[in-house]
């Protein structure tokens, strides 16, 4: 959810160390450190995931904000016939009908941010390298964007 707050406020998300200091110093932040201090704060699943629910509320609220597609309703929708929420599927495909740029639309769905399954520094913080660890898990070639080599 941090992540996601510094996507939407469009914010470089640090390294994992410094995501809460970062976030926490966002407009966002101060209506999302409540629900997200209860969730961590919960005796049980239903109170954490209530909780977890009231900061995907304010998070997509800041997403209304910033002029990001959003649906009517809200975000979480119960998962299936499980006791569970979970994120809405058209909150994704309403994000996934304003993606532009081919290359991006073109990306599987579900690989995630590289930050979800990459912390290491030397490639995150290294854009060529960064590019090609994305393209690499995506299956697709990192050295050929549109035809071109990137070393032309």
């Amino acid at each position: 959810m941090l992540h996601l707050a510094c996507v939407i406020g469009d914010v470089w998300a640090p390294y994992p160390k410094w995501l809460g200091t970062v976030v926490g110093r966002m407009p966002v932040g101060t209506r999302l450190a409540p629900p997200v201090r209860a969730a961590l704060a919960a005796d049980g699943w239903r109170e954490r995931q209530d909780s977890l629910a009231h900061a995907l509320t304010v998070l997509y609220e800041a997403q209304r904000s910033a002029g990001l597609p959003v649906i009517d309703g809200a975000p979480v929708r119960p998962f299936y016939d499980r006791p569970f929420l979970g994120v809405d599927d058209d909150v994704l495909d309403a994000l996934r009908s304003e993606v532009r740029d081919p290359f991006v639309r073109a990306l599987p769905p579900g690989i995630g941010a590289i930050e979800q399954w990459c912390d290491g520094p030397a490639v995150l913080m290294d854009a060529q390298r960064r590019r090609a660890v994305v393209w690499a898990a995506a299956g697709a070639d990192a050295g050929v964007r549109g035809g071109e080599s990137s070393g032309s």
